[in-house]
């Protein structure tokens, strides 16, 4: 017994797709933001306590990452040369 078989009452209900499709899609996106221009207000209005402007440095972490990278070596070249020495001298 075929789908087509059923009588229309027991057929599976599909539902309409192009109904579902835009159920699902992502809302549209406004023309503009008006975030950034609250954000400002309020850093005015409270002297920058809120929505503050961060320094550059604190954003991007290659600076940070260069600077581990550099004490790692510094401390691996010290703790080698010190090893070395004592066990030279043995």
């Amino acid at each position: 017994m075929t789908e087509h078989d059923l009588p229309e009452q027991d057929r599976p209900s599909e539902p309409p797709l192009p109904l579902l499709a835009r159920a699902l899609a992502q809302p549209p996106k406004p023309a503009r933001s008006l975030l950034p221009g609250i954000q400002e207000r309020i850093r005015e209005r409270t002297h920058g306590r809120y929505f503050r402007r961060r320094r550059v440095d604190l954003r991007n972490p290659t600076t940070l990452l260069l600077g581990v990278v550099l004490l790692v070596l510094v401390l691996s070249a010290a703790t080698y040369l010190v090893l070395s020495n004592f066990w030279a001298a043995r």
